[in-house]
């Protein structure tokens, strides 16, 4: 298969689809209260985005917090 391929896969897309997942899933835990699901959560966005590197781009879309980072 194609996608499998490495070489092919946006690398800035695929973090911005884990970060987007990952601040759904907060925002799931949030919603249902798990406390211990949500620390973790927000431990693993605030992880890739320190890991991601700094361009205009990043900082506009970290602009805008999260629901989840409104709780």
């Amino acid at each position: 298969m194609h996608d499998d391929d490495p070489a092919l896969i946006d690398q800035d897309a695929s973090a911005t689809g884990i970060l987007q997942c990952l601040r759904m899933l907060a925002d799931e835990a949030a919603d249902l209260r798990l406390a211990g699901t949500l620390r973790a959560l927000r431990e693993a966005i605030a992880i890739c985005q320190s890991e991601r590197i700094e361009t205009p781009t990043h900082a506009t879309a970290r602009a805008v917090p999260a629901r989840s980072q409104l709780h």
